[in-house]
């Protein structure tokens, strides 16, 4: 969904755009075409710009008129789109998918093709700014790149985390304060966007999730709970084994430590009457009395 105004615009992967008003709820406008429009659609200079996806190798992109909805031109797209249309100096933006993964420019009053050049990671979640006639992407593996919206060609690259072993935080958009870049990745960047020189030491970030760790003096209890209802004992019993809480070795009726039923995690212990019926049995109680409390599979009643 895009808000301008009073007017929001409504993209749910059906084969239409809404355009709604805010304050009555009614439909301003609603444009149709072949293809669902799965994408958020930008608005610039009063002309919304979407992106539809038609089949796994085809797609559109469509400049629609923001009061009225009649559309401005349509162009075909080399792939299906893979992310929302974005905006850079009178250049609309998107990436599509096929062989390799493609970043491609239009104008945003003709629809013409500009330029195409690799997707420096806008379509697999990354996020960018415009600075200038600079479009800058933080890639998810870490990467920031600059490019010219002009031309398309990168200006430069830095590499800000270990694809592998670092952590992706929760929100990659750069954020311009000062004349300098504030980046997340593993850590805050500050760097320079002129040249994507680092300005100063990575920065402490909580845009990374943390990761779970249990309290101290308490025991995890890791699937014990299935949307408040307690899960079956087998379940229970691999979530302890899972989590490396087995429970102590449980013996039979005569608490023979050999013949234990499992080895670190099995059901729970035998009744109080059983544990009693054991401490009878070893103080040579006749199978009577031993009857008469219920120890049917005690092997001394046998």
């Amino acid at each position: 969904m895009t808000k301008v105004g009073r007017v929001l615009l409504v993209t749910c992967g059906e084969e239409a755009i809404h355009a709604l008003d805010i304050a009555t709820g009614e439909d301003v406008w609603r444009f149709a075409e072949r293809g669902c429009f799965q994408f958020k659609p930008l608005v610039s200079n009063e002309t919304v710009i979407a992106a539809s996806v038609r089949g796994r190798r085809e797609g559109a992109l469509f400049a629609i008129d923001l009061y009225s909805g009649q559309p401005r031109w349509q162009r075909e797209l080399q792939g299906p789109p893979t992310s929302d249309p974005c905006a850079a100096a009178n250049v609309a933006l998107v990436s599509t998918a096929g062989e390799e993964a493609t970043l491609s420019a239009h104008c945003l009053q003709t629809g013409r093709a500009l330029w195409d050049t690799k997707d420096p990671g806008l379509g697999i979640g990354g996020a960018g700014l415009t600075f200038d006639d600079t479009w800058i992407v933080n890639a998810p593996f870490g990467q920031l790149s600059a490019l010219d919206v002009h031309s398309g060609n990168i200006r430069w690259n830095t590499n800000l985390a270990d694809a592998l072993a670092d952590e992706i935080p929760r929100r990659l958009e750069p954020v311009l304060r000062g004349g300098a870049l504030f980046v997340p990745a593993s850590s805050v960047h500050v760097v320079r966007p002129a040249d994507g020189q680092k300005l100063s030491a990575s920065l402490p970030c909580d845009l990374v999730p943390p990761r779970p760790r249990s309290h101290a003096g308490r025991r995890t209890r890791l699937g014990l709970h299935r949307r408040g209802k307690r899960l079956p004992r087998r379940l229970r019993a691999e979530a302890h084994a899972h989590a490396g809480q087995g429970r102590r070795p449980v013996t039979d009726c005569l608490g023979d430590p050999g013949r234990a039923r499992g080895p670190s995690v099995g059901p729970a212990p035998p009744p109080p009457r059983y544990r009693l019926a054991t401490r009878l049995a070893r103080s040579g109680t006749p199978s009577t009395s031993l009857r008469r409390l219920g120890c049917s599979g005690c092997r001394s009643t046998r």
